[in-house]
């Protein structure tokens, strides 16, 4: 029974271990060969991206000033991400640090993977298969990107935040620590609206002390950093609210303005969606039906999402964070029939394989015909409204899960005292 329930996870832990032991065999052909499997274009040695900030680190303990250049990166990326990191510093690490530092993130991503919710019934457990098992689970884990720790934090704080009052406390603290580390996931702390008004007013409180702190020790970093963030092409395997607008703007030569109009559009429609959804009475209902834990996945990886979607242009890796959702939309799917769940989860494992079908479709079928530009819009098109349609749904989530907490409650409750009767 145990095994069933954690099929999703062995799934990712197999998936892994094919991929570790292919790069054994052959880092340069099976190895490369099989990511492409999943869409993934593999660089010539795994963890890329953990490299990122060991690199920086090796930079900065050589008194190299790796915020302004770092010839420590393989890629001489500069280093942009917090500079929290950088305590890392305090150990003498190496180029050999490497595999072992990120195949320890792989891990921290593979056992949180054990953290979710089981699948109700077989078609949720497919599902949940093919969400873990995903081109971007394969894409995360073969860069070792940091992201993989942050999944690991927020999914702690997910199953933390429904326990007793300790074990919350400590879920709150690993969802601050997983937004000091990479900005984004600040929005997750959001989840403290279910505490009573007092409660919840202290952990603003100590969150806002912790993070005003933090920015203070490493202001100075933190401003380089901001000011160097990369700005990629939006019609990569890049994504997020801007993606519309610029894709116009910089293939089709649409005027400037149209990136911040379009994108001030898709977002009013979809927010205007999500609060009339979730403001409703069916998704409410729907949602009183999943446990607590489901429920607190959803709440999690629906911020997660949003926040990453609306704040910045993400890698294709970044999708990892609709698993988080995964558990309650193949829940509610079981429990209700209703086909609009089975959209909505169709399209979450659309996004989460987006490199394979990119790949597939772009490299493979179109290439071959000669019609590669037109399909590459094709394709960058259908990912956008698939990410449109699925925020929507996930800001539907947000409302409808937050809406009976306490404060929020408080305040609709004031808003509707203090409406006009028409």
């Amino acid at each position: 029974m145990f095994l069933r329930r954690k099929v999703p996870a062995l799934a990712a832990c197999l998936l892994a271990a094919v991929l570790i032991a292919a790069f054994a065999i052959s880092p340069h052909g099976f190895y490369r060969d099989a990511n492409l499997l999943w869409g993934n274009k593999a660089y010539w040695y795994p963890f890329l991206d953990t490299d990122t900030v060991l690199s920086a680190v090796r930079c900065l303990r050589a008194d190299v000033d790796a915020y302004v250049f770092n010839p420590c990166d393989p890629q001489l990326r500069v280093f942009t991400y917090s500079p929290l990191w950088m305590y890392l510093t305090a150990f003498p690490m190496t180029e050999a640090w490497v595999p072992w530092v990120g195949l320890s993130w792989v891990m921290l991503f593979l056992a949180s993977l054990f953290l979710l919710p089981a699948a109700r019934g077989r078609e949720a457990q497919v599902i949940m298969v093919l969400s873990t098992a995903s081109s971007a689970s394969v894409y995360a884990m073969e860069r070792g990107n940091n992201d993989l720790v942050i999944f690991a934090l927020v999914s702690l704080a997910a199953v933390l935040t429904i326990r007793n009052v300790a074990l919350r406390r400590l879920g709150y603290a690993f969802a601050l620590l997983a937004g000091l580390l990479k900005y984004y996931p600040l929005v997750t702390m959001a989840i403290a609206l279910r505490e009573r008004p007092g409660r919840f007013f202290a952990i603003t409180l100590a969150s806002i002390a912790v993070t005003a702190l933090a920015v203070l020790v490493t202001w100075d970093d933190l401003v380089r950093v901001l000011r160097s963030i990369p700005i990629g092409q939006f019609y990569t395997d890049m994504f997020g609210s801007k993606s519309v607008g610029l894709t116009m703007v910089e293939l089709f030569g649409a005027p400037r303005w149209t990136d911040p109009l379009v994108r001030a559009v898709l977002s009013l429609v979809a927010i205007g969606v999500g609060l009339r959804i979730g403001l409703g009475h069916a998704l409410h209902s729907d949602l009183a039906r999943l446990s607590p834990r489901e429920r607190s996945f959803l709440l999690v990886g629906a911020l997660m999402c949003c926040s990453c979607y609306f704040s910045a242009q993400n890698i294709g890796y970044r999708a990892i964070n609709l698993i988080l959702v995964m558990p309650a939309i193949t829940a509610l799917l079981a429990l209700t029939g209703r086909p609009v769940y089975r959209w909505i989860a169709a399209a979450a494992v659309a996004l989460l394989w987006t490199g394979a079908w990119r790949y597939l479709w772009e490299d493979g079928v179109m290439a071959g015909t000669g019609q590669f530009d037109v399909s590459r819009y094709a394709a960058l098109f259908l990912r956008d409204a698939l990410w449109w349609g699925v925020i929507a749904f996930l800001l539907a989530t947000i409302v409808a899960l937050l809406r009976d907490s306490p404060l929020p409650a408080a305040v609709l409750g004031w808003f509707r005292k203090a409406s006009p009767v028409i």
